[in-house]
């Protein structure tokens, strides 16, 4: 009874609130079952099978950039509005763009693989199930783009975590039974995300009834072809340092910094989910040319993700104890670093977004690869120097040069746009990041004081609490239907 009259007050609340709640609730769910079961895996995995494992996502994201196209992304928004009512058609053909681009890829890839060796340091199984994710995980990310900017919250929530269920139990049973527990981990997490992508591509296939579209094609292709190099410098950010870090150091350094950034970017889960909230509200702004209001939402909203991203950094010496054994305790003086990068991704991303919505390709690829030649620049320096650690420090650095040089492209986009109003508050975002760079790294000199740390939460509970109208409004403007 209790429960029918929680999900009655649910259906009554407001239509912005009840989509932000449900997405919140979702990511809350996910990432709190990929939390409890981390250490399970810690303990089953030694180290260098982690790393294994922790070195296979690094280049499945590098490799899926160019078997992919990253179709589901940016221009997918874009397609959204432009080709609004021909949506299932667009999604459609992307998904046969997605299948052609995929076999080219790894056509070249075996065809490497023959002449250079066995450059990744993984067996043939491992290619064949990232083949397949290739082609049919991206089916599950145009559905759940596309529920997210039609605000629709059922069905991307139920499915979000039906994948994280079944993919969790599936890896924890079939790590335990294998032999070869590194490549099972590998194999296993695969697994659930390739069926699913597969029901996903029937499904919109059938809807849109088409595979080759001449017209959608040609726009995906001219929209996300400069962007190449945007989102492979994107995982160069994310994901080379610890293929560097294997290279330099070895892959038991790999686990302890893998682990420590999936630690510290546990709230990045829901910064992400706001900035696709955020993404369809400023296109609807932008072609209102109201500029002003897109600045005056952020502010609320980046105070809200400064916060999440001092989260992790108050608690990595605990959370590092329960995520894993005492090997990886020293990985609690990574997280302040890495933690507040999450800060400066989102801020780079308000950047972008007005960069994507003018079609300004050539910028956000300019911005992008320069911040990644910087990051390899840096890491082959400093990791020899200062060893695994100073790869957490690079990514910050890295980040914040990230976000000035989109400011600065953002800038030259809104002046060719004939945009003389400034679209964001400059100086309260300088402050507000200065202001967490110094706390989260002030926080380091704590973690021999629990209660110091307890008091600060409650300090910086209490200020959300005072503020929470204020961030509760301006969220749920995200949500208004036109």
């Amino acid at each position: 009874m209790r429960k029918l009259k929680l999900l009655q007050k649910f259906e009554q609340l407001p239509f912005g609130l009840k989509l932000s709640f449900a997405f919140a609730m979702c990511n809350i769910m996910q990432k709190a079952i990929q939390f409890i079961t981390t250490p399970l895996f810690t303990r089953i995995l030694s180290t260098s099978e982690y790393g294994q494992f922790t070195l296979y996502s690094s280049w499945y994201g590098i490799i899926s950039i160019f078997a992919t196209l990253n179709l589901s992304y940016g221009v997918l928004n874009n397609a959204l509005v432009k080709y609004e009512e021909d949506r299932d058609v667009y999604i459609s053909s992307m998904q046969g763009l997605t299948v052609v681009s995929s076999i080219l890829t790894f056509a070249v890839l075996l065809s490497l693989e023959s002449i250079l060796g066995n450059f990744t340091g993984q067996p043939q199984i491992v290619f064949l199930v990232m083949f397949l994710q290739c082609i049919f995980t991206p089916s599950t990310s145009f559905w759940s783009t596309r529920e997210r900017f039609e605000n629709r919250y059922k069905g991307l929530v139920i499915v979000t975590i039906l994948i994280t269920v079944l993919t969790t139990l599936f890896s924890l049973f079939y790590v335990i039974i294998s032999n070869q527990k590194g490549i099972a981990r590998i194999t296993s997490s695969a697994v659930i995300s390739i069926i699913v992508g597969i029901i996903f591509f029937i499904y919109q296939m059938k809807k849109g009834k088409v595979f080759y579209h001449a017209k959608y094609w040609s726009f995906a292709l001219k929209f996300n072809l400069p962007l190449i190099p945007h989102y492979l410098s994107l995982i160069v950010l994310g994901q080379a340092d610890r293929i560097m870090i294997g290279n330099y150091e070895g892959e038991t350094q790999v686990a302890i910094y893998g682990l420590t950034y999936s630690l510290s970017l546990v709230m990045s889960i829901v910064t992400q989910s706001i900035n696709s909230s955020f993404i369809p509200w400023t296109y609807q702004e932008c072609k209102k040319r109201n500029y002003q209001r897109i600045g005056e939402v952020s502010n609320g909203i980046l105070f809200a993700v400064a916060v999440l991203s001092l989260m992790p950094v108050l608690l990595a010496p605990e959370l590092m104890a329960i995520l894993g054994p005492k090997e990886y305790a020293e990985g609690a003086y990574l997280v302040a670093p890495i933690s507040t990068s999450v800060f400066f991704t989102f801020l780079y991303s308000l950047f972008g977004n007005i960069e994507f919505y003018f079609e300004k390709s050539k910028f956000v690829m300019i911005a992008s690869v320069l911040g990644a030649v910087l990051n390899i620049i840096l890491n082959a320096i400093c990791i020899p120097l200062f060893g695994y650690q100073a790869a957490a420090y690079t990514t910050l650095v890295c980040y914040i040069a990230f976000s000035v040089t989109h400011y600065l492209f953002m800038k030259k986009t809104c002046k060719e746009q004939g945009i003389t109003e400034p679209i964001y508050d400059v100086k309260k975002i300088i402050i507000l990041g200065l202001f967490l760079l110094i706390v989260a790294h002030g926080i380091m000199l704590t973690y021999s004081y629990l209660i110091v740390r307890v008091a600060l939460i409650a300090v910086i509970g209490l200020l959300v609490y005072k503020n929470r109208k204020k961030l509760l409004k301006e969220f749920l403007v995200l949500k208004q239907k036109d």
